[in-house]
């Protein structure tokens, strides 16, 4: 069993890494994905053994991306990138999740 979709708290997620892992071993899936929104925060905390030990599966790199479509707000899954990379690609093009969550609420205001 596998789950490509979670988020945790370093977005809107109620569990932390640590308790993501614990859970994912305790349900036996195989492969798992962080794929919090607009930010890769869970991998710096997956980089402490201690921490990736706790679950004995295959973690790929993930992150739900945010953008708009014809002022419409799109998100997108994206998967098995280098994160360090990544880090970097990212660096002043994305909102922190406040700012995110500010704009998503200004634009759902201006749908209805």
């Amino acid at each position: 069993m596998i789950d490509l979709h979670m988020h945790g708290t370093c977005s809107d997620g109620s569990s932390t890494v640590i308790e993501i892992l614990e859970e994912a071993k305790s349900k036996g899936l195989s492969l798992l994905s962080i794929t919090d929104h607009d930010v890769i925060d869970a991998y710096d905390i997956l980089k402490n053994e201690n921490i990736r030990n706790i679950f004995g599966g295959k973690i790929i790199s993930g992150m739900e991306i945010t953008t708009t479509v014809d002022g419409e707000l799109v998100e997108i899954l994206g998967y098995g990138f280098d994160v360090e990379r990544m880090k970097e690609n990212m660096k002043g093009k994305f909102l922190s999740f406040k700012e995110y969550k500010i704009r998503e609420y200004n634009l759902a205001l201006e749908t209805y």
